[in-house]
């Protein structure tokens, strides 16, 4: 694969993005940005299940970190909206520093469990702070806490523009990370250790140190997504950090085709815009949703870019 090409396939996919925002009514417009928002987390989920064959029920809690931490951070008016997003970030990547040694240690089922018990340990403190955290009601960012001016340069989150550009900003950082992986050849040796971690030690590989590595990219990139979240929807609340907020990184990471580059922002958007179609013209959509999945999965049992992974265009 040629990689000049690779990155101009990219780049062109980068401008279509940039320039949708001006042709979009203002809902589209909105559910866009939502869209590339998650977009952002399931590229981290896919470096795992794709790259490593690591299947995480824990991720809401890195989504969670940035989530919060940036949220607060402006409700309580402590620093400008981007201060708040890089601490967001941040403070997902310590988490990630804080239990990968733990969860790095097991394999296969325990590893699901374990991280299983790390989302809802993280949910439930949310619960019980809910004097801090706003519990399951939540908290809604001020208006005032989301610009930043500073000489000439002033940015506005609560305009859909800049919330807009915000999303494809991160999506951009998010799949230029997988992409490098891929040009790098490094994927090579993540699939190794995917099928034979045993093997590959023996190779003289530290599968810790590569595991590790993709874990913490992953975790930041996850915090990178919740920080988004809570400056462009402008809400923080326990039900975005509940477990089902790491299934459906899961779900949209399969459906998009795990292991691909753009196989997460496919699948982000194909589900979202099927749950808010169906969601509008009946009560049981969650019905239709779940036949169209299926027939999705005999059609295609790769994801949707699944069977494109080895032609002209990485994907």
């Amino acid at each position: 694969m040629n990689a000049r090409r690779t990155i101009a396939s990219y780049l062109l996919i980068f401008l279509i993005l940039f320039l949708l925002q001006f042709v979009l009514p203002p809902y589209p417009h909105s559910l866009m940005t939502r869209i590339m928002v998650f977009a952002i987390y399931t590229s981290a989920y896919n470096l795992l299940l794709g790259f490593l064959g690591m299947i995480s029920l824990g991720h809401s809690m890195y989504f969670g970190a940035g989530l919060y931490v940036t949220g607060l951070l402006i409700v309580n008016n402590v620093v400008d909206p981007i201060s708040a997003v890089i601490i967001g970030v941040l403070s997902a990547t310590l988490l990630g520093v804080a239990t990968a040694p733990i969860l790095l240690k097991t394999r296969g089922p325990m590893f699901i469990i374990l991280t299983l018990m790390t989302s809802l340990a993280f949910y439930y403190a949310v619960i019980l702070f809910n004097n801090v955290t706003g519990g399951e009601q939540g908290l809604v960012l001020p208006p005032e806490g989301l610009s930043l001016s500073a000489g000439k340069f002033f940015i506005d989150l609560t305009s859909p523009a800049a919330r807009y550009n915000a999303a494809l900003l991160g999506l951009v950082i998010a799949i230029s990370a997988l992409l490098t992986i891929y040009l790098k050849r490094y994927s090579t040796l993540l699939l190794a250790i995917k099928e034979n971690e045993e093997r590959t030690e023996l190779l003289g590989y530290d599968v810790y140190r590569h595991k590790l590595t993709v874990f913490l990219l992953s975790s930041t990139l996850s915090g990178l997504s919740g920080s988004l979240y809570s400056v462009t929807a402008r809400y923080i609340g326990a039900s975005l950090v509940s477990v089902n907020y790491s299934i459906m990184p899961l779900l949209w990471a399969l459906l998009g085709g795990q292991g691909t580059v753009l196989g997460p922002l496919v699948g982000t958007a194909f589900l979202t815009v099927i749950i808010d179609i169906t969601s509008s013209y009946a009560s049981s959509y969650l019905i239709i949703v779940g036949i169209s999945l299926l027939i999705l999965v005999l059609i295609a049992p790769d994801g949707l870019l699944g069977r494109l992974k080895t032609r002209w265009l990485r994907v």
